[in-house]
């Protein structure tokens, strides 16, 4: 069991970074959640709005210790049009019988992004 563990979702590598540099300082196992198509470039921007505009529930891929062995998920991803970025709203969604604690981080300008993730995780 961890004490702690971080929930994480970067598209272009910002988020990542963060990430990894307090997993180093915390010593906390990463649980990375990734696209299964990418969405580089501009086609790959068009992609987020409309999933965040229309709500489209997005495969993932995520890699890491299982959330059911953590006291703490701490959640960092990007905001998209003013809400969490919809791979990660789709991991929270499908792990919303997590009991523990739920810390969050949105960037950019995420002013919905709380309501967001206590919407997918059922809180």
């Amino acid at each position: 069991m961890y004490n702690f563990a971080v929930a994480f979702y970067s598209r272009t590598g910002t988020t990542r970074d963060v990430v990894q540099r307090m997993a180093d300082r915390l010593d906390c196992p990463l649980i990375d959640i990734a696209d299964v198509v990418s969405r580089a470039g501009f086609w790959g921007d068009i992609r987020c709005v409309f999933d965040n505009l229309f709500w489209r529930r997005v495969p993932y891929r995520a890699s890491g210790p299982d959330v059911a062995d953590c006291n703490t998920l701490v959640v960092m991803a990007p905001v998209w049009i003013g809400h969490l970025a919809a791979p990660m709203r789709a991991f929270l969604e499908d792990h919303r019988a997590f009991q523990g604690n739920l810390a969050v981080m949105a960037a950019r300008g995420g002013y919905l992004s709380a309501e967001d993730i206590a919407m997918a995780a059922g809180r």
